[in-house]
Order: C-alpha cells, then sequence, then structure tokens
C-alpha cells in the first residue's frame, strides 16, 4: 500500500518501521489511510485541536 501511494521506501524509512513497535505499527497504519506523504505518515506529533473559548 505505501509503496503504491508514496513510492519505493528508502532505507531509514525501512529500518524506521522494521525498529517500531506493534502500537507504532497501528499508529503508522491509521494515518497511512489519510496522509498525503510519507512525513505525515511519520509525523511524531499531530496538530491539537483548536481550543474552544
Amino acid at each position: 500500500m505505501a509503496r503504491n501511494s508514496f513510492g519505493a521506501p528508502t532505507a531509514s524509512t525501512k529500518k524506521r518501521v522494521a525498529a517500531a513497535s506493534a502500537a507504532e505499527l497501528d499508529r503508522i497504519a491509521e494515518r497511512m489511510l489519510s496522509a498525503k506523504t510519507l512525513r505525515e505518515v511519520f509525523a511524531t506529533k499531530t496538530k491539537a485541536a483548536p481550543k474552544q473559548r
């Protein structure tokens, strides 16, 4: 799926996936469904929801 959406992964991307925990792999898989770039897939911080007033 990732290759079809984002092209062939780099060596560093392969290492990151290989070293990921089960929880991290779940987050990566969820992000792949809506991400437009690999940078979005592997983002470590997510945007916080705007504060309600």
